[in-house]
């Protein structure tokens, strides 16, 4: 399963919004009841070549395209946004493709196939925030060059709560499962086209976020920067289901970003944090070399437990871990219960939930923290497809990873112990997950 560039019942209410409205179930975007035509005829002809190539790939591509059972749903939105077209500007074009190749994994299991408008050519804009959701509420963890509004809470956008806001993005969202709602909506929310198109923008001018932080309530008005300016002031990640990285708590300051391991002394533990899928991590280090160096380090005797922290693993090759795996089934230090800790969390996703599938089916591992981004079952694999004239870019899954039998529906994989994610926690530089681990009784 390659790395990801990275969908529950779709709910679509549009709300307080009396100038633009949906009028047909299978309308993708919401339209003026009293459109009038913005598009030449050459560019209508354009668009609708490219929605008919987006079509046929979906249905050439995938092994499955309506394994959920809305065949009926896709057809209907396509033949509305081919009849709508020439009504629509190019960002309501884009957002209505997004809407309808989000209708693959409307109910859940395919998170891979998806339109990400946040690249070239598309290049939505953002507001410069970077926001993450807790479950104490959605929060500013990153500013800039504001930096005064890291740690407030965001509870308003132009008026409009973040709880209405989530109603208004969420069909866009390719997903395997709920959680990866909480990775991706954070970033919709700040995007700029987005904002004009389901009608929660400011009417003119700079976008204006309500917040509050130590029991202060207050506005913020800002104006949003090129995609490219984003990433430059955000250089990590895209990805909104990853914290920034942090001098503190140890697993937002990786060694290595794709795997690395320490031992803890004085609690007699191994910590290795598992964040890629590959058979080499960023500094060369082979990750069959670092499972003979964690298999010397228990015969020796000098731990009593085994810390795999994924909840930064977002995929990478599923070949790549049979030996780590093998090690954790045959290895005779995990046959007790206590011994064995995975970590796992909304990014943990692709072939990250692959291993922890088969970690959770054949070992006595104990899964902690949050349930992850990724589906126990799943289709991925994707394929990069370019429409032919516009440039846009998407991905199509190509195949399905059956690792929890034929039979298992779940939208994620649940941990044996839920662990709240706190912006408290967070904030504070603490990190509840591993403490859990390290201080768990048999």
């Amino acid at each position: 399963m390659k790395f990801p560039l990275l969908s529950f019942t779709f709910i679509f209410i549009l709300l307080g919004c009396q100038e633009k409205s949906i009028t047909e179930p299978s309308a993708a975007i919401p339209l003026s009841k009293n459109s009038v035509k913005v598009l030449t005829k050459a560019e209508v002809e354009s668009w609708r070549a490219d929605l008919n190539y987006l079509i046929r790939m979906i249905e050439e591509t995938h092994p499955n395209p309506f394994f959920s059972g809305n065949e009926n749903e896709f057809r209907q939105m396509s033949e509305w946004i081919e009849k709508n077209i020439p009504y629509m500007d190019r960002n309501q074009i884009i957002l209505s493709y997004m809407r309808l190749v989000g209708q693959i994994g409307v109910n859940g299991h395919d998170g891979h196939t998806g339109l990400w408008p946040y690249m070239a050519p598309a290049d939505f804009n953002l507001y410069p925030l970077r926001l993450y959701y807790f479950d104490d509420g959605l929060y500013i963890v990153d500013a800039e060059p504001n930096k005064e509004l890291i740690g407030s809470r965001l509870d308003s956008i132009n008026g409009r709560s973040i709880d209405e806001l989530l109603e208004l993005v969420d069909p866009y969202i390719s997903r395997d499962g709920p959680m990866w709602i909480k990775s991706w909506a954070p970033i919709h929310l700040i995007s700029k086209e987005f904002q004009e198109v389901l009608g929660f923008s400011a009417k003119d001018g700079p976008s204006v976020f309500s917040i509050s932080k130590d029991g202060e309530f207050f506005t913020t008005e800002l104006s949003s920067v090129p995609h490219k300016a984003y990433h430059e002031r955000f250089p990590m990640y895209l990805w909104q289901g990853i914290l920034p990285f942090a001098d503190s708590p140890v697993y937002l300051n990786p060694e290595d970003p794709y795997y690395w391991y320490d031992e803890f002394p004085e609690s007699r533990t191994l910590y290795f944090q598992f964040n890629a899928v590959t058979p080499k991590n960023k500094g060369g280090i082979k990750l069959d070399a670092i499972v003979a160096e964690l298999d010397n380090k228990i015969r020796a005797g000098s731990v009593d437990r085994l810390i795999i922290d994924a909840r930064l693993n977002g995929g990478g090759d599923n070949t790549a871990y049979e030996n780590l795996l093998n090690f954790l089934m045959e290895n005779p230090f995990f046959k007790d219960h206590g011994r064995l800790f995975v970590l796992i969390g909304r990014a943990t996703f692709s072939a990250g939930v692959n291993f922890v599938t088969d970690v959770e089916q054949k070992t006595n591992a104990i899964l902690l923290g949050e349930p992850t981004g990724g589906s126990p079952n799943q289709y991925g694999d994707p394929k990069g497809i370019v429409l032919p004239n516009s440039g846009i870019r998407l991905r199509i899954s190509t195949m399905y990873w059956e690792k929890a039998g034929p039979n298992d529906r779940r939208l994620g994989q649940e941990p044996h112990i839920r662990v709240p994610v706190l912006s408290s926690d967070h904030f504070n530089g603490n990190d509840r997950f591993l403490e859990i681990a390290l201080n768990y009784s048999k």
